[in-house]
């Protein structure tokens, strides 16, 4: 794609903007693709890039947690057109001039019927009905593959209310026979 940017003298005035959903899991936890239950790092940490068309920042990396939902408001803020008033997502090209995104200290999402969140330190899994919560410390476990939430019970609560503050108060409740979908945010 960017070659045939180049070769089209395009490149120098296209945002390309490069993002997946969510990764696979290939033989991690003995899992070959996905499953709610352990939607870990294999899944969640994807790649988010966005190539300015002056190159600007290029080969750094941010640490904002950047979503899906920021594509569409960061796409309309590189063309000049302003975003409608309920467009969910931040506008991530003001990192380009130097400015910073509102904060977001969590990552979240929701597959099937788990919920997740975390940040660099700490990742929480749990079904969206709470009955089985997980916490991973990912420094330490970088691979998360010991459960210690019942040793923080005070961090299983935190991002219990970092998924429930996302979501608006309460957690959505999926039966089994529920359309498979993702969320993100």
């Amino acid at each position: 794609l960017m070659n045939r940017l180049a070769d089209e003298k395009l490149l120098d005035e296209t945002v390309v903007i490069y993002a997946s959903d969510h990764g696979l899991t290939l033989g991690e936890h003995g899992i070959l693709g996905k499953h709610a239950s352990r939607c870990q790092w294999h899944i969640y940490h994807v790649p988010f890039m966005v190539r300015h068309p002056e190159g600007k920042l290029a080969g750094e990396w941010h640490d904002f947690f950047a979503s899906t939902h920021d594509i569409a408001r960061t796409a309309l803020s590189f063309m000049g057109a302003r975003a409608p008033g309920m467009m969910t997502g931040e506008d991530l090209s003001v990192i380009f001039d130097g400015a910073e995104p509102p904060p977001r200290p969590y990552f979240t999402a929701c597959y099937d019927d788990h919920v997740i969140a975390g940040d660099y330190d700490w990742f929480f899994i749990a079904d969206s009905a709470g009955f089985r919560k997980r916490l991973y410390n990912k420094r330490e476990d970088p691979q998360e593959l010991v459960d210690v939430a019942s040793e923080h019970p005070e961090l299983v609560d935190k991002y219990w209310r970092v998924l429930e503050d996302e979501a608006g108060g309460t957690l959505p409740q999926f039966g089994r026979k529920a359309p498979k979908a993702v969320l993100g945010g």
